[in-house]
């Protein structure tokens, strides 16, 4: 094993290909050919056991989670191992939605803990496809749009879902439950539970209520029962807030938080975890009762975060522990010292040529290449010029 114990690692990462991927963003970062034209919805960097990296050491390509289990403490940093149990404690993707994902929301920490603590003593398999907790971990997420990006995040506020809602005449039982409590539980609550014939009828209703209407709600509303027929989340616009990102923006989701993204690619951080309750837009596992314990009202408004400029990049805040988005984008070659991070990093090219280099090591990262930087690096040099992502653990507050 200590043939492997370098700072710098070329990573090879999975691709997941959901259906409702697109089929050239992905596969023009990475500089490949589509030739079977399937969807590339995510690209995976990281060790989640479900999909980890490989990482090439001089054995040949190693599974990142056995990688860093070879020596935690050297990969990770001796008090990131301690604060995360020995497993690298974020999952940085390439998201890019051609169609709308399901309505869903994240657990916390409590919340995915107890959850995957009861499945486990159930005896449900963990890949089974009735399975809420894959994992004992919370998934807050941040996005960074790499281009034009749509996405519904929290509920808006009750006069607005009131006023969208009132030209509905099969929406009487949900403008009551709203008027009783403008939180929006009881009527988000009501929606999940209407029988088959009254989701159809109100979903009938409310696309041909939105037919020809310039506001972008009903554009979403005509969009989505394209794609889900009857299914109830059609409505979901019409109650959520639509948040438009330009390239370089991003939207950071908390626990709780109903959200979809709709279209677009870009630049997804998370907890490593893959804790998923679904509300909608979907023909996979939903599980209203536990999706409510986990939902939060009344929502906060959608955090939109500006980045921090850090030296020649710059850094999107989040209150995350487990993982924080550096970016470096130029045309004009720079040559920088990168602040430290108490633990690992992985660095993404998006455009463009960089090199890592420190203690004797470099490496070349280009367009849909990636690098994981083991912790024990007393200082990593970066040259070069594009557009360059860095993940990594913020220091403990």
């Amino acid at each position: 094993m200590n043939r492997m114990l370098r700072i710098l690692y070329r990573l090879e990462n999975p691709v997941q290909h959901y259906p409702w991927g697109s089929t050239d963003a992905i596969p023009a970062i990475l500089g490949i050919e589509n030739k079977e034209n399937k969807p590339f919805a995510e690209l995976w960097m990281g060790s989640h056991a479900k999909a980890p990296s490989k990482a090439f050491t001089d054995d040949g390509p190693v599974p990142l989670d056995r990688l860093i289990a070879a020596d935690p403490s050297f990969f990770l940093g001796k008090a990131v191992a301690e604060r995360f149990d020995g497993t690298l404690p974020f999952l940085l993707k390439i998201l890019s939605a051609e169609k709308p994902l399901s309505l869903q929301a994240h657990p916390n920490s409590e919340q995915a803990t107890r959850g995957f603590a009861q499945e486990e003593r159930r005896g449900i398999p963990r890949n089974a496809p009735n399975r809420n907790y894959r994992d004992p971990n919370h998934k807050p997420e941040m996005l960074r749009a790499l281009t034009p990006f749509s996405a519904l995040c929290g509920f808006r506020n009750p006069e607005e879902i009131y006023a969208n809602l009132q030209p509905l005449k099969n929406a009487k039982r949900l403008l009551q439950s709203l008027s009783d409590d403008p939180s929006c539980r009881r009527m988000f609550r009501e929606m999940l539970y209407l029988e088959e014939n009254q989701k159809t009828d109100l979903v009938r209703e409310a696309v041909e209520s939105s037919q020809g209407k310039t506001d972008p709600a009903h554009y979403w509303v005509c969009r989505l029962v394209e794609e889900y027929s009857d299914d109830i989340g059609i409505l979901s616009p019409l109650l959520l807030n639509l948040v438009e990102l330009e390239p370089g923006e991003a939207l950071e989701l908390k626990a709780g938080v109903l959200h979809s993204y709709l279209q677009g690619t870009g630049i997804e951080i998370m907890a490593n975890s893959d804790n998923v309750l679904r509300g909608g837009l979907t023909s996979k596992h939903m599980d209203r009762d536990e999706l409510m314990k986990v939902l939060v009202f009344p929502s906060d408004e959608p955090r939109r975060l500006a980045p921090s400029k850090t030296g020649k990049g710059y850094t999107y805040p989040t209150d995350a522990r487990e993982f924080a988005l550096w970016v470096c984008e130029t045309d004009v070659p720079v040559s920088l010292m990168l602040p430290q991070s108490p633990g690992s990093s992985i660095f993404l090219c998006i455009r463009g040529i960089f090199h890592l280099q420190t203690a004797g090591e470099t490496l070349e990262v280009s367009s849909g290449q990636t690098v994981f930087a083991a912790a024990s690096a007393e200082s990593l040099h970066l040259t070069g010029s594009g557009l360059l992502f860095r993940a990594f653990v913020p220091p403990e507050n």
